[in-house]
């Protein structure tokens, strides 16, 4: 069973970690500018940006509320940026933990959009590697918190009986 991913510990510690995915992306998709994670309710996580646009978070409200079970993600336009891709970030049962937006520079025209077909294939290495890495922070941070629960719970049961902890631990 895997946590939230809203329930992933410190983000400012991911969002360090952000920019290798940031820069996969772009080496895999050199028109890309920026990469931004969502968690499946919206919140922003963390993003590779240098500011947040509005306009994407809007898109990613509509886009969680609209989607389909299977679909992978989806392409969309922004306003006053370039074309943005969607990624669905899939927990183990099947179950959208988190979004990837991947929003790339403004084409010269509408007719060198790619497709979300082309676009998927050429990021699903990266998109897996960053399913995977944020299902396992969430993985840790669950066996953390049993851990410390289980702490306490052996604390609580020494001091009823009147042991000494440190003489347990040794």
């Amino acid at each position: 069973m895997h946590a939230p991913i809203a329930d992933v510990p410190p983000l400012m510690s991911f969002e360090a970690s952000m920019e290798p995915y940031a820069q996969l992306v772009r080496s895999l998709l050199p028109r890309a500018a920026s990469v931004s994670l969502f968690d499946s309710s919206g919140k922003l996580l963390c993003s590779s940006a240098v500011s947040a646009n509005p306009d994407l978070f809007v898109v990613v409200l509509q886009a969680i509320g609209e989607r389909n079970a299977e679909d992978l993600g989806l392409h969309c336009a922004l306003p006053d940026d370039g074309p943005a891709y969607l990624f669905w970030l899939r927990d183990g049962a099947g179950s959208i933990a988190a979004v990837a937006a991947v929003v790339c520079n403004r084409p010269p025209s509408d007719n060198h959009v790619l497709p979300f077909s082309f676009v998927h294939e050429q990021l699903k290495p990266a998109m897996e590697l960053l399913r995977r890495d944020l299902l396992a922070r969430a993985s840790i941070d669950l066996l953390n918190e049993s851990l410390t629960a289980r702490d306490k719970d052996l604390e609580l049961l020494l001091s009823v009986t009147g042991s000494d902890p440190q003489a347990v631990g040794s």
